[in-house]
């Protein structure tokens, strides 16, 4: 009897040491408050996440406030549990973005999340964001995630196209974004069309502007 009784209690021991050693290697992430992001232009968004796991990949998902569903960016590490990301720029339209942030695995299940945030999206001038180096080199080179079919295809709602050159669809592959990089083209050839016709030419002559009155 004192065996058996000696075995449950080893057997609840290691039992509860194995959950305690689980939930301890839960990564917890949490995503900075962000002042603004300015209209028409990239912003920056950092995140903690505390303790790593390996092999685990850190994600902001975001959307244009209460419109569509989420779309995601690939989080890069920058050392002791900090992330940082770039996010495409925003429309005028698009006054407000949440976002959150997520540890996921490998294949996209999630593991853990952040609580919600949100964000203005006020005027350049009234949100002055300067990017790194680095950071210029993400926002040119975007990778934009979708989280649903029907965004396949589709530009990223209340969202610019500049910068975005790859998407990750709903199933996980990636591929180039045909779409914006289309309407990036179609936006130069446009303006190689009509620029001449809203360009003005100055023509300098050597003639005094205000002549002196002749003499008598």
């Amino acid at each position: 009897m004192k065996t058996t009784r000696t075995s449950t209690f080893l057997f609840g021991a290691i039992f509860l040491a194995l959950a305690a050693a689980a939930r301890a290697q839960v990564p917890m992430i949490t995503v900075d408050p962000t002042a603004c992001l300015p209209a028409e232009d990239n912003g920056v968004i950092t995140a903690k996440v505390a303790p790593e796991v390996g092999g685990s990949l850190v994600r902001l998902y975001f959307r244009w406030k209460d419109r569509g569903d989420n779309y995601f960016v690939p989080m890069t590490g920058k050392g002791n549990g900090r992330y940082w990301t770039v996010l495409p720029k925003p429309e005028r339209r698009n006054e407000m973005v949440e976002y959150y942030g997520a540890v996921v695995t490998a294949d996209g299940k999630e593991i853990s999340r952040s609580k919600v945030a949100m964000v203005s999206v006020k005027d350049r001038q009234d949100c002055k964001l300067p990017l790194t180096e680095k950071e210029i080199g993400q926002a040119e080179n975007l990778v934009i995630g979708e989280t649903v079919q029907p965004q396949n295809r589709r530009s990223v709602l209340g969202f610019l196209c500049d910068g975005i050159v790859s998407r990750i669809d709903a199933g996980g592959v990636l591929r180039a974004d045909n779409l914006c990089r289309t309407c990036v083209v179609a936006f130069w050839q446009k303006r190689a069309i009509f620029g001449p016709l809203f360009t003005t030419t100055a023509i300098v002559t050597d003639e005094d502007p205000n002549p002196s009155p002749a003499s008598p």
